[in-house]
């Protein structure tokens, strides 16, 4: 990307940064809130967050080549989801993680530290489809993309265990009757680990 380039990206007539700082930090805030709602609103899925990584990097280094004092310093911090046997358990810990990333990517300006947070919402959802997987279970015709609503999906936790359904091998063998909401999530986020 040439100095020009950068310009054109961000909006700004040649040579011309420090008169129009006003409508750069616009562009900036308008950009960021573009990729936080795309980010914020779909299943973090990699080959779908693709391009909208690369543009939130692009933006950076746009803002490198006009050598705009931006502020990049964040601190990375790693999440940690283990693998785990019970369905209401993991279900839980998976959903505190997800709002912790969620809030941090709405509240956050940088370009830098919402990709980092991006890339951990994605490892996020594999690491909790992981918990679901059943080789046998998934279909390349369920959608991936559609999250079901997660009320429901602890209230048929909820009517599992009262059945004694506790882990995630009572689901995958079927036992105490799983409700078939229950069925479809492990269809769908099992199709979700293998091929995404």
């Amino acid at each position: 990307m040439t100095i020009r380039e950068a310009e054109l990206f961000l909006n700004i007539p040649e040579n011309s940064v420090e008169t129009y700082e006003d409508d750069l930090i616009d562009t900036i805030e308008s950009s960021l809130f573009e990729q936080k709602a795309f980010f914020l609103a779909k299943v973090p899925i990699q080959k779908m967050f693709e391009s909208r990584l690369k543009k939130l990097l692009v933006l950076k280094e746009a803002l490198d080549l006009i050598k705009y004092n931006f502020k990049y310093e964040f601190e990375e911090k790693e999440i940690h989801f283990k693998k785990g046997d019970f369905v209401l358990e993991i279900f839980q810990n998976y959903n505190i993680q997800k709002q912790k990333l969620k809030f941090g990517i709405l509240n956050s300006q940088n370009p830098l530290e919402i990709h980092f947070l991006v890339l951990q919402k994605i490892k996020l959802e594999k690491c909790y489809a992981e918990n679901w997987f059943e080789d046998s279970c998934w279909e390349e015709s369920t959608l991936v993309s559609k999250e079901l609503d997660p009320m429901e999906i602890l209230k048929a936790i909820k009517e599992f265990e009262i059945s004694n359904g506790k882990t995630f091998e009572d689901l995958k063998k079927m036992r105490n009757n799983p409700p078939e909401i229950l069925i479809s999530e492990m269809k769908r986020l099992s199709l979700l680990f293998k091929m995404y």
